[in-house]
């Protein structure tokens, strides 16, 4: 299954969010935050979880990488890059 919007697509939404030095020229780096913030997702909804009645599984429907793409082409997660 192919997601929506696609790496490069995504790698523009996030270009127009960041400044001049956050600007990123390459889709391996979007795959890489995509995954990162996937991973706070999945820990997200463990911890919830967790503390929830029962450990109900409301969370079933919507994949975390589907999530996390969805958020960062909302513009909703800020994304700085550590250049060396």
């Amino acid at each position: 299954m192919l997601l929506k919007p696609s790496c490069l697509e995504l790698m523009k939404k996030l270009n127009e969010y960041s400044d001049d030095e956050n600007k990123i020229s390459s889709p391996y780096p979007v795959v890489i935050i995509i995954s990162k913030c996937a991973r706070e997702i999945n820990k997200n909804r463990r911890n919830e979880e967790e503390n929830s009645f029962i450990g109900m599984k409301k969370y079933n429907d919507i994949k975390a990488i589907s999530e996390a793409i969805k958020r960062l082409s909302d513009g909703k997660v800020k994304v700085k890059l550590n250049r060396q």
